[in-house]
This record gives structure tokens, sequence and C-alpha cells, in this order.
């Protein structure tokens, strides 16, 4: 700046008046852009202490976007300060810009995807998901994919254009699940027997830890069974507990069953013959 200062009052000296005003606004453009970079990283920081609902990768992404931003700004009030075009220069990248936009679109596809994942929150690195006919734990979310791991172990790969366009499931903000089933019971079991189902269910269901009986009613007359629909909620969206659970209502539900002579239906049926061999 001193330098500058001092040059700028001989008229003669124009090359070196023209170098050092060039390093003064070199050295200006960097060190504001130190400055607000740093601003950045700090506005990045206390997002993710006190926004606990964003995840690391939209404040990543917030980060580079704002830095791009605010470096191209840099460049262009230094491009304009020494004299150059700049509208030519913005109107030549917007036509470069949609030539690549063109040949990457694909790829461009998938970034806004990323980016509407991202800042919609839809899903987090940890969330156990379901998408189409897969389903497992997010393990990276990427600019083009997204990583899970499923129950089996292997890494599935997943377009995050895919992700953003399909119906997904993610089940970390489950609070409880809601469970249903069916029983299918004979037409030979009697109406006072029946009338006992709902109880013995509730019974059932109520004695296992962390669930909340719903209903247990008799719903339909199907063509070779009475169908009881059941419904009930467990506390928990924990999948390992809720297998355990449904399993051990099940198990008790069939030794009551057997206990009180109480016949499951399965698919049957019964043929009439008609002796047509006897005399008239």
């Amino acid at each position: 700046l001193s330098a500058y200062g001092v040059v700028s009052y001989f008229d003669y000296w124009q090359l070196i008046n023209k170098i050092i005003y060039f390093i003064f606004l070199g050295f200006l453009a960097y060190e504001i852009t130190v400055f607000f970079y740093g601003l950045i990283d700090i506005v990045n920081r206390q997002l993710g202490e006190t926004k606990k609902n964003l995840s690391p990768a939209s404040l990543t992404i917030f980060t580079y976007l704002a830095k791009f931003l605010f470096l191209s700004f840099v460049l262009l009030a230094f491009f304009s300060s020494l004299g150059l075009n700049v509208s030519s220069l913005v109107a030549g990248l917007g036509i470069g810009g949609i030539a690549i936009a063109l040949a990457v679109q694909n790829i461009l596809g998938d970034l806004f995807s990323t980016l509407a994942i991202i800042f919609d929150n839809t899903i987090g690195i940890g969330d156990f998901i379901s998408v189409g006919n897969y389903q497992g734990k997010v393990e990276r979310i990427g600019i083009k994919t997204t990583r899970i791991r499923s129950f089996k172990g292997e890494e599935i790969i997943i377009p995050n254009k895919d992700l953003a366009s399909q119906v997904l499931r993610n089940y970390h903000s489950m609070k409880q699940r809601r469970v249903s089933f069916k029983l299918s019971l004979s037409y030979e079991t009697p109406v006072s027997v029946l009338k006992e189902i709902p109880q013995i269910v509730e019974r059932i269901v109520t004695a296992q830890p962390q669930t909340a009986f719903k209903r247990a009613n008799l719903s339909a007359m199907a063509d070779s069974a009475l169908i009881f629909n059941v419904v009930y909620e467990l506390e928990s969206k924990d999948y390992n507990l809720y297998v355990r659970t449904h399993q051990e209502i099940i198990l008790q539900i069939l030794a009551e069953f057997n206990k009180k002579k109480i016949e499951l239906a399965y698919p049957t049926q019964s043929i009439w013959l008609k002796n047509l061999s006897q005399p008239k």
C-alpha cells in the first residue's frame, strides 16, 4: 500500500505503477478472501454446534458453495478493477457453462439430487432406510451415490437421483412399531369360542414388555377360514426386539389354541359324490 501510494505521484513510472497496482489488488483480494473464508468456517462450526438436526454432509456442501460463490465474486471484482470487460467474461462463461451442463447432465442430476437429499434432511449417516427392493443402514452420502450396508453385510451403492425420485422409507425417526397380522380359524370353531379369541389374544399381547394391544376382531369370512385381524404396537423401534416379541406372541397363541383345541384353518375343499348307479 505504501509503495502504491509513492509511485502514484509519478506519472513517468507508468509500468511500475501498473505492476504495484496489480500486486496491491492481488494482496487485497487474497486478504479479503482469507478473512471471509475464516468467517464461513466459524459460521459452519457454530451451525454444527447449535443445529443438531443438520447433517455434517449438508454443512460441508454449504461451506463449499459459500466459498465458491464468494471466490467467484472476488475474482470478478479483481478483473473489473484491472479494466477487463467483466460482462463479456460472464457471458462467455455462461455459454461455456451451458455446453458443459449439457455434456454432464447426468452428473449434474445426481449432484442436485444430493443437494435436495441433504438440505431437505431426508436421510443421514446411520439411518436405516428402505428404497425399492433394497434396505440397509446409510454409511456414506457422496456427491453422486449413497452407500448403504444391508443385513447380509454387502455394500449397496444407489445413485442419488434414484433416491430422490423414489419413495424412500426412513426408520430413524420412528418412535414405535405398529404390527398387524391375521389369524385364520376353521369354520368348525364354535361361536362361543370365537367370542373368546379377542380376550385370549389381548392377554397374550399385553403380557409382553413394551407392547400396547389395540384390537383383535373377526374381520372376514373367507372361502376356507374365519379371519381375525390382530393389531398391537411395540413402544420401541428396535427391530431385534420386534422380532423376538412377535415370535413370542405367535408361539403363545399357538400354545393357547392347542390347549383349547382351537383349529387353525388351511385351504381345503369338500367334494360330494352322488351315486348315479342306484336303480330307478
